[in-house]
């Protein structure tokens, strides 16, 4: 099935991103139109809010631009006296998850 799958998957020339893959989704859809495209899709959507109101702190995800700050504190000689200890960056949920 792997090697089915591989072949399936094409890569695409882009101006400034380089080789995109193209995805041949044709073994799980008949065609662009099929019901089952939107039937998954509002899944995932569920899905998705289920998550953020059960696993997400206040209910939000967070972006690059708020864990950036602490990684280059880490990475920087402002760390040097840092050591053994964690720095949650969880919006002051308090919980640690396993995924």
């Amino acid at each position: 099935m792997a090697n089915k799958t591989n072949k399936k998957l094409k890569s695409k020339k882009s101006n400034n991103l380089g080789k995109l893959p193209v995805w041949d989704l044709s073994d799980l859809y008949k065609s662009t139109k099929d019901k089952k495209i939107t039937s998954d899709l509002k899944f995932v959507k569920k899905a998705y809010k289920k998550f953020i109101k059960t696993r997400l702190p206040r209910g939000l995800m967070s972006n690059a631009d708020e864990v950036l700050p602490m990684l280059l504190l880490l990475c920087s000689k402002h760390s040097s006296m840092m050591g053994g200890c964690l720095v949650p960056i969880d919006a002051g949920e308090g919980k640690t998850y396993q995924i």
